[in-house]
């Protein structure tokens, strides 16, 4: 049985209806998202009404529908563990003379101490106090410790997958740093749930300058 219709014009007229407000409707004529999808819609089923699914009609639909697909592949793709930049909920502390180094990305952020510089003991004396600060400031803002180690920690915002993760280390005399240091390392997480954080899935790393 053919599904061919008797107005092949109307689906001519309803691709051009789906392809020009895919083209031009967003942007250049600054249509609302709802007018946007129904304008797609309405030139997908007179093309395919009229052409039926072959011809205009199936090119309307086959384009139509990646159109509506598109939205549904940024949420996957956010709900997979796609992360945004990283941002941190709250400032270094003070008195260790961190400093952001150069190798800092959008999604890891590297401090330095450069008034520790050489001193192994004074490091590790600092760590304790330095992770307290993180706890302690970010448990004020609501935020849930999912695990914490003697140099690390992992945290979750409020209502929300977004984590980070706090990583304190003595950079060797031979490492990128020179002279060894403390080192604070803040990376992006996604938390799925309230006992669990994992490195977020980030499709776009590139240098971080604060």
């Amino acid at each position: 049985m053919s599904t061919s219709r008797s107005d092949p014009g109307g689906g001519v007229v309803g691709f051009a209806i789906v392809l020009l407000t895919f083209v031009f409707g967003g942007i250049v004529l600054d249509i609302p998202l709802p007018a946007y999808f129904l304008l797609i819609a309405v030139g997908m089923v007179l093309a395919v009404s009229s052409a039926g699914l072959s011809g205009f009609g199936l090119a309307a639909l086959v384009l139509g529908a990646f159109i509506f697909a598109i939205p549904l592949v940024t949420r996957l793709g956010l709900a997979v563990g796609a992360s945004p930049d990283l941002e941190e909920p709250i400032p270094v502390p003070s008195g260790y003379g961190l400093v952001l180094e150069s190798d800092s990305t959008n999604i890891m952020h590297v401090y330095a101490s450069k008034t520790l510089l050489g001193h192994e003991k004074a490091v590790a004396k600092a760590q304790g106090p330095v992770l307290d600060y993180y706890v302690k400031h970010l448990q004020d803002l609501g935020w849930t410790v999912v695990s914490l180690d003697d140099d690390s920690a992992e945290f979750n915002e409020p209502d929300s997958d977004v984590g980070i993760g706090v990583h304190l280390y003595f950079a060797a005399p031979s490492g990128p740093m020179g002279a060894g240091t403390l080192v604070v390392q803040i990376q992006a997480l996604r938390c799925p749930d309230e006992n669990h954080c994992e490195p977020a899935r980030i499709t776009d790393v590139k240098p971080y300058t604060g």
